[in-house]
């Protein structure tokens, strides 16, 4: 691990300790809530918790070298809609426009990296907007790269401290590193866009073909194609 993603460590262990101590407030809330409908609130408060922490924690398998070589052909529709399933049980998830990715647009880049960063950004970027502001998720083809931006009404966090989105956008780009991607964060007029950049690939459909299956041991062949090489050493003797 790199001394500069080492300072992230301890800035981390923080953040999900913030996560877990409300994870237990809610959790033991839950069952005094008479009204169902609280208490069915609260379930979906320690589920979105639990995803975000998450998300964090999966972050920080890259930089710990856990994931090396697993960068492949990624569609980047299906990214975006994976990301719409991850967050629904988000706070403010409705406020969360995904839209659609152009055709054949398709990155490479290790997936399971891309997905908890896009998350985990998209989590940031609502809480650090207004309450009724919308979140706008969208990718594009740019030089050699696609780029997944996302915009929002808040303002860029100028605090010197990692945490919140500082640390997120700092933990994706860390963790992109390997496949050849980035993160930069930068204030636009009337809110932040977070942009996603990840080394462009040909689509899925056209790049990962499938490899020929490999012929069947049948029980009159169990040794394989080599059970015919005595057959025909027999048959040059008869001769």
């Amino acid at each position: 691990m790199r001394a500069a993603d080492r300072e992230l460590l301890p800035a981390l262990a923080h953040e999900l300790g913030n996560l877990l101590a409300a994870m237990r407030l809610a959790a033991h809330l839950l069952p005094h809530e008479a009204d169902p409908a609280e208490r069915a609130e609260g379930a979906r408060r320690i589920e979105a918790l639990t995803a975000e922490a998450g998300a964090l924690a999966a972050l920080l398998r890259p930089l710990a070298g856990r994931r090396r070589g697993c960068a492949v052909a990624v569609d980047a529709a299906q990214s975006l809609e994976t990301l719409r399933e991850a967050l629904c049980d988000a706070d403010g998830a409705a406020r969360v426009e995904i839209r659609p990715a152009p055709a054949r647009l398709a990155a490479r880049v290790d997936p399971d990296a891309l997905h908890h960063a896009l998350a985990s950004l998209v989590r940031a970027a609502l809480a650090a907007s207004p309450p009724e502001a919308l979140v706008a998720v969208a990718a594009r083809r740019a030089a050699g790269a696609v780029v997944f931006a996302i915009e929002d009404a808040g303002r860029e966090d100028a605090e010197p401290r990692l945490r919140g989105r500082a640390l997120r956008v700092r933990l994706a780009d860390a963790a992109l590193r390997a496949s050849g991607g980035g993160v930069d964060c930068r204030a636009r007029r009337g809110g932040t866009r977070v942009q996603v950049r990840v080394p462009a690939a040909t689509p899925p459909s056209g790049a990962l073909r499938p490899r020929a299956p490999r012929p069947a041991r049948t029980p009159a062949d169990p040794a394989g194609p080599r059970s015919r090489r005595p057959r025909r050493a027999r048959a040059a003797r008869s001769r």
